[in-house]
């Protein structure tokens, strides 16, 4: 391929992405009519005896970990410095400049995939190791 034909193939290839975000903008801001029928046939269920008193909190929802300051702090200091290791390793190591650049960028982003998890982790840990027991609001432990 020549250098005007690529020019021309990025430039349709960017205009065919700008027509695509400008179609999903306009087609989430649309106003749609709601359906006439619930998907549930209508007839809504009965509220739930614990959502009313407010008292008791499911097992099964999500977990808030309360990790404040020292647990933000922690998992901001997990991942800068697993950063501060990640990417000297993959740009300063002589044995890894045979591999393309672009492998060597897909690589550090998945590992900040794995440095975030385990900075959420940390954090949670932390935060749980500052609550006490009178702070457990498992409503199964009594």
């Amino acid at each position: 391929m020549d250098h005007p034909q690529r020019f021309i193939y990025l430039a349709l290839v960017i205009a065919w992405s700008i027509f695509r975000v400008i179609r999903y903008a306009r087609t989430a801001t649309a106003r749609r009519p709601r359906p006439a029928v619930p998907p549930s046939g209508g007839g809504l269920p009965p509220p739930l005896q614990a959502a009313a008193t407010g008292s008791a909190q499911s097992p099964l929802g999500p977990v808030e970990t309360r990790s404040g300051l020292a647990g933000s702090l922690a998992a901001a200091g997990v991942f800068i410095a697993g950063n501060v290791v990640i990417w000297p390793l993959l740009f300063l190591v002589p044995a890894l400049e045979a591999v393309p650049q672009i492998l060597r960028l897909i690589a550090g982003v998945l590992a900040n995939f794995y440095l975030l998890y385990l900075a959420r982790a940390v954090a949670a840990r932390l935060g749980s190791s500052q609550r006490g027991a009178a702070d457990d609001n498992n409503p199964i432990k009594s």
